[in-house]
């Protein structure tokens, strides 16, 4: 619509004439149809009689007449810099290729999805620049370290305190050792029993002496309350004992997600680059939750 009829209203009798808001006089659009009405006669009239409107109403035009700065044309040097990759040693491409790794080891993608069309494809929608290393890359880099040749694992451990609350700690990485075998409850029970005083074994009788708690009873709250000063050498034995976990939900979730790391799209994996990858996956989420 014409800015003229900011200044203009069309008449409720007939629709072929305009009236002017500012001296309410009757003009004429033009025409008999609304093919051939036309803004001449409305624009010769604030001309004429409205200067002033006129004036704002050339201004308002003019203003709808502007066309928008032109961008300035790019060099050839700018364009061939824009198109130039991104050299591997780059910030950029550092920030990239460690999400690609963080990909395949935590969505159990193999190393051969950096070759598939499409992740290329959207790789080079999301970034141009970035150059995509060769699978052997991943598999080279999968897990390094420039101070120590050393196999690491991470710990999660668990122990009761002195006041009989339950503890647990993420210990980062130490050093792998060997696994030995640890002597089971009962032989540490007849060890007890061996070096048994007559205080320990009055606290023994006074223990079993005792009505059992309620199998819903927490046994830790039964310990804090006042029997760790009661049976003091038992105590110790229940700090030990009561803190081993009473499940195996995580072995059983390691062993899933190792099928999950060893499958058929990643069948010739060696041990070294499964066991790296699966020690990635169950413990870069802790690392990323930080």
């Amino acid at each position: 619509m014409s800015a003229v009829w900011t200044y203009f209203s069309i008449s409720e009798k007939d629709p072929r004439i305009a009236i002017c808001k500012t001296c309410n006089a009757e003009i004429s659009r033009g025409g008999a149809s609304a093919k051939t009405f036309s803004t001449s006669g409305l624009i010769y009239h604030l001309k004429s009689k409205h200067p002033d409107r006129c004036a704002e109403y050339e201004r308002n035009t003019a203003q709808k007449r502007k066309t928008p700065p032109s961008t300035p044309t790019p060099s050839v040097v700018d364009v061939f810099e824009k198109a130039r990759k991104f050299p591997s040693d780059s910030v950029k491409a550092k920030g990239i290729t460690p999400k690609i790794m963080e990909l395949i080891a935590l969505d159990d993608q193999p190393f051969s999805v950096v070759e598939d069309v499409g992740f290329c494809r959207l790789i080079e929608h999301i970034e141009p620049r970035y150059a995509m290393p060769s699978r052997r890359h991943f598999l080279r880099d999968i897990w390094s370290s420039d101070f120590s040749l050393t196999s690491m694992l991470s710990l999660t451990a668990q122990w009761i305190d002195a006041d009989f609350q339950l503890q647990k700690s993420f210990e980062g990485h130490i050093q792998q050792q060997p696994v030995c075998s640890t002597p089971g409850i009962s032989t540490n029970l007849k060890g007890m029993l061996l070096q048994m005083t007559s205080s320990t074994t009055q606290q023994l009788d006074g223990y079993l002496s005792e009505v059992p708690i309620p199998r819903s009873d927490n046994p830790l709250v039964y310990w804090k309350k006042k029997n760790h000063g009661r049976f003091p050498d038992l105590a110790k034995m229940a700090r030990k004992y009561l803190s081993a976990p009473c499940t195996s939900t995580d072995s059983e979730r390691l062993f899933s997600a190792a099928a999950h790391v060893l499958d058929e799209k990643r069948n010739r994996l060696h041990c070294d680059k499964a066991e790296k990858l699966l020690f990635i996956k169950k413990n870069l989420p802790l690392y990323l939750r930080k």
